[in-house]
């Protein structure tokens, strides 16, 4: 890895329907109403996986002693 590293704890990959399939299977009892409410209103905003996946496709192509964040 050298002296740098690039991670991330979201999921550019997840789409809208995958993250309404979370919020309806997996939040009752683990996420409290008002935050699953929240990112019910949430849904359908504009998602940023373009931004993510471009930083990420021109990091790894760079070779690895040019990698620069």
């Amino acid at each position: 890895y050298g002296d740098r590293i690039l991670t991330v704890q979201p999921h550019p990959e997840f789409d809208h329907s995958f993250i309404a399939g979370l919020i309806k299977h997996r939040a009752r009892g683990v996420v409290p109403d008002e935050l699953q409410k929240d990112a019910r209103s949430r849904l359908g905003q504009p998602l940023q996986v373009e931004i993510i996946a471009d930083m990420f496709a021109k990091i790894l192509k760079q070779p690895k002693s040019q990698r620069r964040l």
